[in-house]
C-alpha cells in the first residue's frame, strides 16, 4: 500500500504477517480501501497478494484484528 510496506511469509510457521495491508475490524480480513493511496486500486494490492496463494498459508497475522487463516486470505483476495 505504500513502499515502505512489508508483507512476510514466516515459511516454518507457515504465517503470512500483514502489517496494515490486510486488517480485520469486525468483517473478515480485508484490503482497507479507505486507506489506499491516490491512483492505488484494491484489485492492484490484492494481485500483488494474490502470489502467497501458491504458499502453503495457515495463519495471517494482521496489524489491526485478529489472526485469520488461509480461507480468510482467500476471500481477502477474490
Amino acid at each position: 500500500m505504500e513502499p515502505n510496506d512489508l508483507v512476510l511469509w514466516i515459511e516454518d510457521r507457515r504465517a503470512v504477517v500483514a502489517g496494515d495491508t490486510l486488517v480485520d475490524f469486525g468483517h473478515g480480513l480485508e484490503i482497507p480501501v479507505e486507506w489506499l493511496g491516490e491512483g492505488v486500486t484494491r484489485e492492484q494490492i490484492a494481485e500483488r497478494l494474490r502470489p502467497l496463494l501458491a504458499r502453503p498459508v495457515e495463519h495471517v497475522l494482521a496489524t489491526h484484528g485478529g489472526p485469520g487463516d488461509r480461507a480468510a486470505l482467500e476471500r481477502a483476495l477474490s
